[in-house]
């Protein structure tokens, strides 16, 4: 597994990885154009507000404040091709 490396150093060409501000975890990106620049790194985070009448459940794409966000690493492989397993 990677470690945890310092947020000054992450990718900012829209590459995902993961991001923490020492609480939440998230895969984002380097995306300022979504919030503006107090806000840069973007990640999807689906929320509670379903509406049960019509069976929407939404997602909203949030931000890390640049000041919050501390530490980021690469996303993991995928897995290996799983050759003779059902994919179901």
């Amino acid at each position: 597994m990677s470690e945890w490396h310092d947020i000054a150093t992450a990718p900012k060409d829209g590459t995902r990885i993961i991001l923490t501000d020492g609480k939440a975890v998230e895969a984002g990106c380097y995306a300022p154009s979504i919030h503006g620049d107090e806000y840069p790194w973007a990640f999807v985070d689906d929320y509670s507000g379903a509406d049960l009448t019509t069976g929407y459940v939404g997602v909203a794409v949030n931000a890390f404040k640049v000041a919050d966000v501390t530490h980021w690493m690469p996303l993991p492989a995928p897995p290996q091709s799983m050759k003779g397993k059902d994919h179901g």
